[in-house]
């Protein structure tokens, strides 16, 4: 059974979900459903045993490359163990690496966080109380760890802000680091983004999206009530961070920005971390 020629590591909100949508839609490579199996990170999913994980890609076609997108492939130190793992089981692997200014990252972050647990919270809340928001975010810290066990060549990092301003180019500089062909489609690249001012509600996965349920909600529930339900979940996407929790957020960042543009021989900091990503490429050095 076959296992997985490349796989999107991350960053969580760098727009991963966009691109696997679209390299799932070429001819001649098969992405994983669910998109992020978490298979490598994640010890109960990894705990299901390699034939579990070998059945996602039953459907690949002869030829086809197969790959994968789940992002706790790099939220160390939460999940450490990935690297090793996926090393062991497939040590030819390629490995796309998206990135977005880290403190845009963070506040996109803060925002799936509110959305995720039904709850009333601010963004600075969110960002005081979780680590997560800058660890994440880290990715001089987090491709260190997957250079102990691959590569520098094997890792392409693509920058959100040059895929949105040219996703054709971005997009075709991604299957050439693939050894695949195909073309960007505008149609995908909208994908997800109307949910993302709403909360997740309960069952809303699940039992929601049932037809019958789905047409009961249409046809019976009044739109004063819809529009209340609407407003229950909104999320106020205007908030920004506060200027101390910028500052704490720009303390934790900045100093492993300075670092990754060190690993690509290039000068990058917070302040300067757009135009740069527009200029040039990313490219990790050999040894």
């Amino acid at each position: 059974m076959r296992l997985p020629d490349f796989y999107v590591l991350g960053a969580m909100k760098a727009a991963t979900t966009t691109l696997a949508a679209q390299l799932g839609a070429q001819d001649g490579i098969f992405m994983a459903d669910p998109k992020e199996p978490n298979f490598f990170s994640d010890d109960d999913v990894f705990a299901r045993g390699q034939g579990w994980y070998e059945k996602l890609f039953e459907g690949a076609g002869a030829g086809e490359l197969i790959g994968e997108a789940s992002t706790h492939y790099t939220k160390w130190p939460d999940l450490p163990d990935a690297p090793q793992r996926l090393k062991a089981a497939t040590p030819d692997a390629k490995f796309i690496y998206m990135i977005r200014h880290p403190v845009e990252r963070a506040r996109s972050h803060a925002f799936h966080m509110i959305r995720k647990r039904h709850e009333a919270a601010t963004i600075d809340e969110v960002a005081a109380a979780e680590p997560a928001l800058w660890q994440y975010g880290c990715y001089a810290a987090q491709l260190e760890r997957w250079l102990e066990h691959f590569p520098a060549d094997r890792f392409l990092i693509v920058s959100m802000e040059r895929m949105s301003a040219e996703p054709e180019a971005e997009f075709a500089r991604v299957l050439r680091h693939l050894g695949a062909t195909g073309t960007w489609s505008e149609e995908l690249a909208q994908m997800h983004s109307a949910q993302m001012g709403y909360k997740v509600m309960p069952l809303e996965g699940g039992l929601m999206k049932l037809p019958l349920v789905r047409a009961m909600r249409r046809t019976l529930i009044p739109r004063g009530v819809k529009r209340a339900f609407r407003r229950a979940r909104a999320i106020d996407t205007d908030q920004r961070f506060s200027p101390d929790i910028i500052r704490m957020l720009e303390e934790r960042l900045a100093p492993d920005l300075v670092r990754l543009g060190e690993m690509c021989g290039v000068e990058v900091s917070l302040e300067t971390y757009k135009d740069v990503v527009m200029r040039e490429h990313l490219t990790l050095m050999s040894g």
